[in-house]
């Protein structure tokens, strides 16, 4: 097998997200030739074409789509293993803790002080995954503890339920049911399969989103700068719904999600794994109910 340069795997993950060039050379601080000359070894060692040109627009073909997560998941590895392998006798060992950004923008950010001072053995390194990506990074060994609405269906890995986040349909209008919120200006958020799948039952007439989000603070600032409804944390909604800046749509259920944590079972942090995880589903501060079911 020939090998793989990883500097034309960054190259080419700079031109997939600035779909120029240009940008992409001065990002990477190279000459637009030298990035050019890049796409087209890795074109050539691959046998596909990476990109078309459309006018002045740099579309991605499907073979480059395909290897947007491969390409992302060999640097992640890479930089996995130069911070293990070159670690010296002391360092602290590198521990890879990834959420969606919508859990980490709703309470886990709060938690990260509390986990690195209980972990004086370990370096902590975050990251924001999708719930697809987050389930990839664990099981290829690039992300050591996960946690996910929607946790992967594998032998490989130890899940673990965390607690269960309530969900509360909010409007920054008062006096609207289901039916009369489904007019409104819709905020959609990522709250995983089971929430999309009793969202689409109960609330069939509702009109397009008008603005995806996986962060929470962006669908708060969205509500109470332009108006609308959207599924938020309860916990984070309260204070706003008790001060008057956004009211609970009233005919609407809690839909409760668990959260699950998610790493492998065959892992040579394993103790530190558990011991972690043991914190996390005891941890009182955390605003997780202790029990309570998915949607149906």
């Amino acid at each position: 097998m020939r090998n793989l340069d990883t500097g034309l795997l960054k190259t080419f993950i700079e031109v997939a997200k600035t779909r120029h060039f240009g940008r992409a050379a001065e990002n990477l601080y190279l000459t637009q030739s030298a990035v050019s000359f890049r796409i087209r070894q890795l074109e050539e060692l691959l046998n596909v074409k990476l990109f078309e040109r459309h006018r002045h627009n740099i579309l991605l073909t499907a073979a480059g789509e395909r290897l947007i997560p491969h390409a992302q998941g060999m640097l992640a590895m890479w930089q996995r293993t130069f911070e293990e392998v070159g670690l010296d006798e002391g360092q602290r060992t590198p521990l890879v803790l990834g959420a969606p950004a919508n859990l980490w923008d709703a309470f886990l950010q709060k938690l990260i002080v509390r986990v690195i001072c209980s972990s004086p053995d370990f370096s902590i390194r975050t990251v924001t995954e999708t719930s697809a990506a987050l389930s990839r990074g664990v099981l290829e060994h690039r992300i050591d503890l996960g946690l996910t609405l929607d946790p992967p269906k594998s032998d490989e890995c130890q899940t673990l339920p965390a607690g269960v986040l309530s969900l509360q349909q909010v409007a920054s209008t008062a006096g609207h049911d289901m039916q009369t919120a489904a007019g409104m200006s819709y905020v959609a958020m990522d709250w995983g399969t089971a929430f999309n799948l009793q969202l689409a039952k109960s609330m069939p007439q509702q009109q397009p989103a008008v603005l995806h989000t996986g962060q929470v603070h962006i669908a708060l600032e969205y509500l109470l700068g332009v108006g609308g409804h959207a599924w938020l944390p309860r916990f984070l909604v309260e204070p706003l719904i008790e001060s008057g800046q956004l009211h609970a749509v009233t005919d609407a259920p809690l839909i409760q999600r668990q959260v699950y944590m998610v790493y492998r079972q065959k892992n040579d942090k394993l103790e530190a794994l558990n011991a972690l995880a043991a914190q996390l589903r005891e941890d009182e501060t955390l605003p997780l109910q202790a029990t309570g079911t998915d949607p149906a």
